[in-house]
């Protein structure tokens, strides 16, 4: 609490506007957090501006005391960023971020990696444990790649910048490379196409909601190499090298920035870009709006306690837990991967996994049959989910509309020992071929039971594609007794990955609904310890993958005819 004062310094002197509509807090459960401030008299109507930062507030390589000593490669990455968080950091009073920096953690305590080795035992064969593995595999690559030669490189300004009395090796290890990493890449936002990835302050401060109420907007359509709004010599350039006619002056460069279509990059966090809005051509800000109308309770009044939430994205659990450290049960972007199941299959069968597809063709002239893409899937599956949901009343998972928040909803939240922010999903683990949480199959592995259907003696038609369909939306009882033979093979195929996959548990067969006994025990009045809420929130990973399965296998049995009543697994 005591470091707010200097941080609200902090943004006034760098001319951070902070709506009074919000409270910035603290709180040793909640750590920061922002909250709807008791004076607001009124609900907050969509599009209200809570925060504007502007782009020079934002730490990023290219503004960091690194400018000049990172390669082109690295002033807009990760690792880039990680570099220049670790040396504004050192830097102590003398970095103009510190009082920004002095809110930030050491490390993400939180986070899965830090997790000690009987604790990553309890989310073992779960997919949070692939992409783990995969998330640790590429940060040793991005230090051997990156921070390692760049501190060799560059040991003698480097030193002198932070001073002599500072330890080289623990300020050069891989350990505090990785907490950096933790801290990061949890806070990222990518600001623009000159600037990449950048710390921003006062917009990482808002917790997580799986119902947000704000959104971070920016314009990210600048001149990558200079970061003007408007146009630039480098237009100019541009429009030459487009017409053949580059001169001396700049190389054409193919190293330029990811650009990202309609706003936004699923690597990192959702933006929007405001190109449409002629008021905000010049905009060279960053931004936190309201996304969904903050409304009174229905006893007429704000609650004191209403905390103003954002989201770090379409996010399942299990990435949630590596990240973060927490998991939210029946989490709308939750799935399931089956793809180390599958490829045993092919093993089994002597099929080679990478030569049976390329894109939306088939790869192999032996698969003679007409092939549905992905949009085809797609369309028709939201075509077969609506009409399942309206024959079974099932409650539409989506949001209500123009973001409209109706009276008594419930959200999901999570704040934990400091805040955390809508970053970048964690990437890694066996994520292609999936079930989502309703116990739907994706296209993906869809595909590969098709083809594995072909390579072991099956001729799949465009009817049992429309069939299997109906099986995982919603699909009536009476359908089993129409399948062609085709359709229950792949089914069948499907139990078994499916029961492979319940095996690899370690747990002796234990159901989601037993998974949510232990979870409800795990709750109590006085606050949990750390230990317990890790426990408790690989437990919440374990029962959302558990009743993927069990739905899965439900839609499957149903299809087959086989008594829903009878034991899911054995």
């Amino acid at each position: 609490m005591e470091k707010i004062p200097d941080f609200i310094d902090f943004l006034l002197e760098n001319d951070i506007e902070v709506s009074p509509f919000v409270d910035i807090c603290y709180s040793p459960s909640r750590g920061y957090h922002v909250l709807l401030s008791p004076d607001v008299k009124n609900s907050l109507a969509r599009n209200t501006p809570l925060a504007h930062v502007p782009k020079s507030a934002v730490l990023s390589a290219s503004s960091s005391v690194l400018c000049n000593l990172l390669s082109e490669d690295h002033h807009r990455s990760l690792a880039g960023l990680v570099l220049a968080y670790l040396m504004e950091r050192k830097l102590g009073n003398r970095s103009p971020w510190s009082r920004y920096l002095d809110m930030l953690p050491s490390r993400e305590e939180s986070c899965l990696r830090f997790w000690d080795q009987e604790e990553q035992e309890w989310i073992r064969e779960t997919d949070a444990a692939d992409i783990l593995r995969a998330a640790d595999e590429d940060l040793v690559e991005m230090y051997n790649t990156v921070a390692a030669p760049f501190f060799e490189s560059q040991k003698a300004i480097v030193r002198a910048t932070i001073g002599e009395n500072v330890s080289w090796d623990n300020f050069t290890s891989k350990k505090t490379f990785a907490d950096a990493v933790s801290v990061v890449a949890a806070r990222c936002f990518e600001i623009d196409a000159f600037i990449g990835l950048g710390l921003c302050p006062i917009a990482d401060l808002f917790n997580h909601s799986d119902h947000e109420d704000v959104h971070f907007e920016t314009r990210f359509e600048v001149c990558e190499w200079c970061g003007n709004n408007d146009t630039c010599e480098h237009d100019a350039q541009a429009l030459r090298e487009a017409a053949g006619e580059n001169d001396n002056g700049f190389e054409s460069d193919d190293s330029g920035p990811l650009m990202i279509e309609d706003g936004h990059n699923d690597e990192f966090n959702d933006i929007t870009v405001d190109d449409d809005d002629d008021s905000d051509y010049d905009k060279d800000t960053c931004d936190i709006v309201v996304h969904r109308r903050i409304a009174f309770s229905r006893q007429g009044f704000v609650q004191r306690t209403r905390e103003i939430f954002n989201s770090y994205g379409p996010l399942s659990s299990a990435q949630l837990l590596v990240k973060y450290g927490f998991a939210i049960r029946r989490n709308a972007h939750d799935y399931l991967s089956l793809e180390r199941e599958m490829r045993a299959l092919y093993r089994e069968e002597g099929i080679p996994w990478h030569r049976l597809i390329d894109g939306d063709n088939y790869v192999n002239g032996d698969a003679n049959m007409e092939h549905v893409d992905q949009d085809e899937w797609e369309d028709v599956s939201e075509g077969e989910e609506s009409e399942g949901e309206e024959s079974e009343g099932e409650e539409s998972e989506g949001e209500e509309s123009e973001g409209e928040e109706s009276e008594g909803e419930e959200s999901t939240e999570h704040d934990h020992g400091d805040s955390h922010h809508k970053a970048s999903p964690e990437e890694g683990g066996e994520g292609e071929l999936k079930i989502e949480m309703s116990g739907r199959i994706n296209f993906h592995l869809w595909d590969r039971l098709v083809l594995y259907c072909v390579r072991t003696g099956g001729s799949p038609s465009p009817s049992a594609y429309h069939e299997i369909l109906r099986v995982f939306n919603s699909a009536p009882s009476s359908l089993a007794n129409r399948l062609s033979g085709t359709s229950r093979s792949i089914i069948e195929t499907l139990v078994v990955l499916l029961s492979r996959r319940w095996d690899r548990y370690p747990d002796g067969g234990i159901l989601s609904a037993e998974y949510d006994y232990v979870i409800s025990q795990e709750v109590a009045s006085r606050e949990l310890t750390d230990r317990e809420s890790r426990k408790r929130n690989a437990l919440i990973v374990l029962a959302n993958e558990k009743e993927m399965l069990e739905l899965a296998k439900m839609r499957c049995n149903k299809a087959l005819g086989i008594s829903i009543r009878q034991k899911l697994y054995i």
